[in-house]
C-alpha cells in the first residue's frame, strides 16, 4: 500500500457523497456540493456531512473518533485483504466470507433475501457489470474516484465500506490488465473492532454464522 497524504473527514464526506450522488436526486442547484467544493468553507463541509448523513449514518456511526484518515494507493498485494463490509446482500457473492477476490467466482443474477416477511430482490452483479463500462480507462493518477476502507490497523485486513460495486469491477478488469494502483480513503483505528461492518469487527464470526444459517435454510439465496 503506498501511503500518499493526509485526509480528513470532510474529504471522506466529499468523495462519498460524488460516488452517492445519482442516487440521492438531489436538486441541480446543490451540486456545487460537489462539483466546485471549498473544503475550507465550514459551512459547505456541513451540509455535505448532513446530506451523507441522512442516509448513511448507520454506516458513517461507526467510525471511531480518534480514526486515522490516509490518502492511499491499493497495490495488488492488497487485494487479498480487501474485504466488503459484513451486510446480508453480500454475503453470496463473496463466497460467505466477504472476500473482494470471491466475487470473482460468486457474483451472480437472481440473488436476493426474505426480508422482514418481504422478497428483496439483490442484483450486485448488474451494476458491477454497468460500472466496467466507464472504467475501461482507469488510471489511478487521474481519477477523481476513491473507495473508502477502514482498517484496525493499517496493514489490514481492509473493508471497504464505499465503493463496493466500483471495487468488483475493478477487480475484474485487473484480471484481463493489470489496474492497480487503486486510490483510496484509509480510515484506521484501534478501535475499529467495535465496527459492526469491519471484517475485523470483534463479533464478525456471529455474523457470519448467522448469515450462514439465513442462506442454508434459503432465507438469503
Amino acid at each position: 500500500m503506498i501511503f500518499v497524504g493526509p485526509a480528513t473527514r470532510d474529504e471522506v464526506n466529499l468523495h462519498w457523497l460524488r460516488s452517492e450522488w445519482s442516487k440521492l436526486q438531489l436538486p441541480d442547484e446543490a451540486r456545487y456540493l460537489i462539483d466546485s467544493p471549498n473544503l475550507n468553507d465550514s459551512a459547505q463541509n456541513g451540509e455535505r456531512s448532513r446530506i451523507l448523513s441522512a442516509s448513511r449514518h448507520f454506516i458513517l456511526d461507526y467510525i471511531p473518533g480518534n480514526a486515522r484518515y490516509r490518502y492511499v494507493r491499493v497495490e495488488e498485494d492488497e487485494l487479498p485483504r480487501l474485504f466488503i463490509l459484513t451486510c446480508w446482500d453480500w454475503f453470496l457473492d463473496t463466497g460467505r466470507m466477504f472476500a473482494l477476490t470471491n466475487t470473482l467466482t460468486h457474483l451472480q443474477h437472481g440473488r436476493g433475501g426474505d426480508i422482514g416477511g418481504r422478497r428483496v430482490p439483490i442484483d450486485h452483479l448488474r451494476i458491477v457489470e454497468e460500472k466496467i463500462a466507464y472504467m475501461r480507462i482507469h488510471e489511478a493518477d487521474v481519477s477523481d474516484e476513491y473507495l473508502i476502507l477502514v482498517a484496525t490497523k493499517e496493514s489490514g485486513p481492509y473493508t471497504i465500506i464505499d465503493g463496493t460495486h466500483r471495487a468488483a469491477a475493478l477487480l475484474k478488469e485487473h484480471q484481463g490488465k493489470p489496474a492497480t494502483p487503486w486510490n483510496a480513503i484509509l480510515i484506521d483505528s484501534m478501535n475499529m473492532t467495535a465496527n459492526r461492518w469491519h471484517v475485523g469487527f470483534v463479533d464478525a464470526p456471529q455474523i457470519v454464522s448467522g448469515l450462514n444459517d439465513l442462506a442454508n435454510e434459503g432465507t438469503i439465496w
